[in-house]
């Protein structure tokens, strides 16, 4: 055999083998774990590979907040060497030494990290949350793919029901994603983003617009879109509001808000939509002031593929944040489809 050990006297990370290089252990390799304290939790990767001439075993430890303490490469070079098919835990001191373990995974790819692949770009955020809520790891896409590191949690909070959220390079939500509490999020797993672009014709004079988008077709993945962006080209500020016309025609699959915003954090209420049945026909009110931009931003989900709803809606701007004072109404088609 060959095992990858904390050695807990001397706090060395070890690789040796049993019956291989000779009839007996024989130490392969050894290095310092930094900073080592036996009652610490220590996370161990083993990568092996197997040549003509040797099996290489690559090594790393890390702390549970993440950070490499640990590195060391070794080879069995022996004519006995084989190439391992079991893989296992072993405690070797036993009755004296307690050992305790938690997560134990093993994968073809590299457990230390999260694949997101056909991102539409650089500068998209990516995070990934356990079941409690609590965020694990995020990163930044550089081109179409991004690595998440969660060697402190390969195996996601407590084995199921993670979540992911992706983030446009503005800081508008894009997708969250739930993992199906049947499943969990594990180290060397690899997720692809599917997406469709929105299209948005303005009509004469700026005053009309049709927009035609897709959203999630499951209630596990909900899709957040920034439909339309509405600039205020005066001086003074303006106060505006979406109003869902009752002529829309809307899926019974469909839950749905759709708000004016501002920033991320500065949005007003909005116009919502619960399994096709409308709960509030209209926005609240957002100022804009002068020579900025509001955004219409989208969130929502079809419980079913292969679904469409048409939302006539009204964009009123008005010189008060009420409708005692001088407004005008544009409409906007908005075309929702899974």
């Amino acid at each position: 055999m060959y095992t990858a050990d904390i050695r807990t006297t001397g706090g060395t990370i070890e690789v040796w083998s049993y019956n291989v290089e000779t009839g007996g252990w024989q130490r392969l390799g050894s290095a310092t774990i930094s900073g080592y304290v036996p009652s610490n939790w220590y996370v161990i990767v083993v990568n092996y590979t197997v040549t003509t001439s040797a099996v290489n075993f690559y090594v790393w430890v890390y702390d549970v907040n993440g950070y490499l303490v640990a590195s060391l490469t070794a080879s069995s070079t022996s004519p006995n060497r084989f190439t391992p098919s079991y893989i296992g835990i072993e405690v070797d001191g036993l009755p004296a030494l307690t050992a305790l373990f938690d997560d134990f995974i093993i994968s073809r790819t590299d457990p230390r990290i999260i694949t997101i692949s056909n991102l539409p770009g650089s500068g998209y955020v990516v995070e990934v949350y356990d079941n409690f809520n609590n965020l694990v790891s995020t990163a930044t896409s550089i081109g179409s793919t991004v690595n998440l590191d969660i060697v402190s949690d390969i195996v996601v909070g407590t084995g199921y029901d993670g979540s992911f959220i992706i983030k446009y390079p503005n800081g508008f939500s894009c997708l969250g994603y739930n993992v199906a509490t049947s499943d969990a999020i594990l180290g060397g797993d690899s997720y692809s983003l599917s997406y469709s672009s929105v299209t948005t014709n303005v009509g004469s004079n700026y005053t009309s617009a049709v927009i035609s988008t897709y959203i999630s077709g499951s209630s596990s993945s909900k899709s957040y879109v920034l439909t339309l962006g509405i600039r205020n080209n005066d001086v003074k500020p303006y106060y505006m509001r979406l109003i869902l016309g009752t002529s829309s025609s809307i899926s019974s699959y469909l839950t749905l808000n759709i708000t004016i915003a501002i920033s991320p954090s500065v949005t007003a209420d909005p116009i919502r939509i619960v399994n096709g049945g409308v709960v509030a026909r209209s926005s609240g009110w957002i100022g804009v002031s002068g020579g900025s931009y509001a955004y219409i931003y989208v969130s929502g989900y079809y419980t079913s593929p292969g679904q469409m709803s048409t939302l006539n809606l009204y964009l009123e701007y008005c010189s008060l944040p009420n409708e005692n004072c001088v407004c005008v109404f544009y409409p906007i088609q908005m075309v929702i489809n899974s």
